[in-house]
């Protein structure tokens, strides 16, 4: 069998993928990867290939092999200053970039040179995220710039990695970009600052970003400048939150970040200055090749800019040589330089939202826009771009972001014209800025007009009803059966595929059956503790697939704008494909149980809500129950006594707090802890009890009046020395003990408790050691996970 090869750039760069995939998800075991590569080379000479086909399947196969080696090369940690984690340390070093910026806090990127602690002195290169926390009242300006040598003083940690499940990595994340520490600073620990520079090219960069910064600051100002930093210079971080999730919610996103819009814009406005040029050709090409690196050097490199700039380039090099590029051939080179020098990109949500609408648009745009023969063809053509572009990203949005929007079309429609009107004089005016104020000024006020017209058109339209609604991550192999999906259906499919339509259907079957079958095989009764920091958040999965949430974790006020609720207990939720709870309980009013549980009640579906009413309402606690009653969701006062069943099979009954208003009185102290809800699930021969906050006082109360041993004990107040007494642990023996604590400056949990259970042969698992535990009853036993392994 004789092999015809059509692109091969796609199945080399494919192969290469497949290589990173397998180095980051088998963790580099070599001895692996050398049997599966000697059996595919079998499996390949078993088929009597004929000539091309046998050189073919060598050729994947050495290309799996650089992937995967070329990742294991590039991704291997930095621990030069492992023997410095969680100790303060004095760091000399200079200070390469700016990360973030806010009113209480500047992130930089430090490279350190010289680590000292306790007589130890350290030298090296190392990259280092560093955050100075400030006084919004007193500390008005950035306290170091870019380019200055500093010394510090702080704590070195190691960034915080995975802790729940299918939750965000910030640890990956940050090693991605190499670098592989954090350290927090205080003002006072800002020990010298003197004035640096870079050497070049990169002062000559910073030089012209901090130029391009101050004409936008002095002609536009305010909002519309910080819009304009993020969309021509790519400060993302300079753009409130709020506003940037009104631009998530409405599908324009993409505007925020430099991709292929923003490129084509800079290679249009550089065809038209070029044009004006009495130039051959090959220098006009030269030209704006010279002008697209530079500025995807300014904007920082990411995939999207690289892969725009790399298929911009190609299709300008074809004009010159009088070729028509191949957009799938050109998209597929472009991926497989990026990922050659930076492998992990792969992972990126940023490459992956590129590549995927750059692909839609290769295999859809031309077929979309066949079907619109009746509209104006320049309107005929925007919208197969756009409805193109967004089949290439919606499976992406979803998974990454549970977020799906109905006017996406309109609003992309609407705003993406603006949008490069707005990139296309925010050019111009930087061009001029320094030469011709007059003009500046001018384009300056149309500038601020336009970008205060997208925000706040963009900020009217994300509050129109279903403008975005909340949807669960699919799971992967839904992802891969869509796009196998769009492939078929495009005409860009496979030769082999002769009934496109009926093999669709097939796929959409098995799926549909998949989904259905899956139910059967997850009967399992199952607790998941997540790791929510110095709070409590319990999610509990019934046999018969009932979702119970109980409290929500939560910060208390002035901790920052960290949101615990829309930051870690939401997608979890989603991202495990809940998107309705059947029963969410607060065990009591204080912000580290409910804060969190705000937004999810506010996104997902909520059937019916258990409390016992607080004697001190918090703030958070009315914003809880106004939202409760706003969405009509059943609202139940649990009392010591009564018995819920939850599904068929689950059991969960209320042991305090009691009606007695006198006994209340006696136990309650002016301490909300002692009005915690405490309850015993019961599944089976399992039994597990959840005590929020409780104190010794009710612990006493309750070893009177409870006569069971548990299985699975939720440690009250996170550990706390006021809790766990040896007369309540004798009395309930449990078998496994949960204590959910984060970092804290309480002493939680405290050594004491730590060793009580321990003592009676309890096993004592900790959010803040372990991350999210697991707990799976089958089989008539126990099964715990840890996120963190030991």
């Amino acid at each position: 069998m004789e092999l015809k090869i059509k692109r091969p750039a796609i199945w080399i760069t494919l192969a290469y993928i497949i290589g990173i995939l397998i180095a980051v998800y088998m963790k580099w075991k070599s001895n692996y990867l050398i049997i599966a590569l000697v059996l595919l080379a079998l499996v390949g000479l078993a088929t009597r290939l004929k000539g091309k086909g046998v050189y073919l399947l060598l050729t994947l196969l050495l290309f799996i092999l650089i992937g995967a080696t070329n990742t294991y090369i590039q991704t291997r940690p930095d621990t030069d200053l492992d023997s410095f984690l969680d100790k303060t340390v004095t760091i000399y070093g200079q200070v390469w970039d700016l990360a973030q910026q806010t009113d209480s806090k500047t992130t930089i990127i430090l490279e350190a040179r010289r680590v000292k602690h306790a007589g130890i002195e350290y030298e090296g290169k190392s990259k280092i995220r560093t955050s100075f926390y400030l006084d919004p009242e007193k500390d008005r300006e950035m306290p170091v710039n870019i380019g200055d040598w500093v010394e510090l003083k702080g704590k070195l940690e190691r960034p915080q990695g995975l802790r729940n499940p299918k939750g965000f990595d910030y640890r990956a994340y940050l090693a991605r970009r190499g670098i592989h520490y954090t350290m927090g600073v205080a003002n006072r620990n800002i020990l010298s600052i003197n004035p640096g520079s870079f050497s070049w090219p990169k002062s000559w960069l910073m030089s012209a970003r901090g130029y391009m910064e101050q004409i936008l600051e002095r002609y536009v100002g305010g909002s519309g400048s910080r819009l304009l930093k993020a969309m021509i210079i790519g400060q993302k971080w300079s753009l409130p939150s709020d506003v940037k999730e009104q631009f998530i919610n409405t599908g324009i996103a993409h505007i925020l970040a430099i991709s292929g819009l923003h490129v084509g814009f800079v290679v249009l406005l550089l065809s038209w200055f070029t044009n004006l040029l009495t130039l051959s050709p090959k220098a006009k090409f030269f030209i704006q090749c010279t002008v697209l690196a530079f500025y995807c050097l300014l904007v920082g490199g990411n995939p999207s800019v690289i892969r725009a700039t790399t298929m911009a380039i190609i299709v300008l090099g074809g004009r010159v040589a009088g070729r028509k590029a191949d957009p799938i051939n050109s998209l597929s080179i472009a991926a497989f330089l990026i990922l050659l020098l930076r492998p992990l990109d792969l992972l990126e949500v940023g490459f992956q939202l590129s590549f995927g609408a750059v692909a839609g648009i290769a295999l859809y745009n031309e077929k979309i826009e066949s079907k619109l023969v009746r509209i104006p063809e320049a309107i005929a053509s925007s919208i197969a771009v756009i409805l193109s572009a967004q089949l290439g990203t919606w499976a992406l949005l979803a998974y990454h972001f549970n977020t799906f929007s109905p006017i996406s079309f309109i609003a992309n429609l609407i705003f993406v014209p603006i949008a490069g009107v707005i990139v296309i004089l925010g050019l111009l005016l930087i061009m001029i800025g320094g030469f011709i104020p007059i003009v500046a000024k001018i384009l300056g006020w149309w500038l601020w007009l336009l970008c205060s017209l997208l925000i706040n058109g963009n900020e009217w339209v994300s509050y129109l009803p279903w403008a975005s609604l909340r949807v669960v991550s699919p799971g992967i192999v839904f992802m891969i059966a869509y796009y196998f999906i769009l492939l078929i259906l495009s005409y860009e499919r496979p030769l082999w595929i002769k009934r496109p339509w009926r093999l669709s259907a097939i796929v959409i079957l098995i799926i549909l059956l998949s989904t259905g079958i899956k139910p059967a095989f997850e009967r399992d009764f199952k607790i998941v503790f997540l790791d929510v920091g110095q709070g409590d958040c319990i999610y509990i999965r019934t046999p018969d697939r009932k979702h119970i949430l109980v409290d929500g974790g939560g910060r208390p006020e002035g901790w920052g704008d960290f949101d615990v609720g829309t930051e870690i207990v939401l997608p979890f939720l989603l991202k495990n494909g809940i998107n309705e709870l059947d029963l969410v309980v607060m065990s009591h009013c204080h912000d580290d149980h409910i804060g969190g549980l705000i937004p999810v009640v506010e996104d997902l579906k909520v059937n019916t809500f258990m409390e016992f009413p607080p004697r001190d309402p918090t703030e958070k606690y009315g914003t809880l129950k106004e939202l409760i009653s706003r969405k009509d969701i059943e609202n139940i006062q649990a009392i010591g006594g009564e018995s819920y069943r939850v599904g068929k099979e689950v059991f969960i009954d209320i042991i305090y707090p009691t009606l007695d208003s006198s006994l209340l009185d006696s136990l309650y102290g002016e301490n909300e802890n002692n009005l915690s809800l405490v309850m015993a699930i019961r599944y089976q021969d399992a039994s597990i009890m959840l005590t929020g906050d409780i104190e010794k006082q009710v612990e006493s109360h309750l070893s009177k009046i409870w006569g069971q041993n548990i299985s699975v004990l939720k440690v009250a107040h996170h550990g706390s020395k006021t809790s766990s007494t040896d007369k309540w642990l004798d009395l309930l023996k449990p078998r496994i003990a949960i204590i959910q604590s984060g970092k804290n400056s309480f002493g939680h949990p405290d050594p004491q408790v730590i060793d009580r259970l321990l003592e009676r042969d309890t096993s004592v698992y900790r959010n803040d050691k372990n991350g999210a535990i697991t707990c799976v009853y089958k089989g008539g036993k126990w099964h715990i996970n840890t996120i963190i392994k030991d």
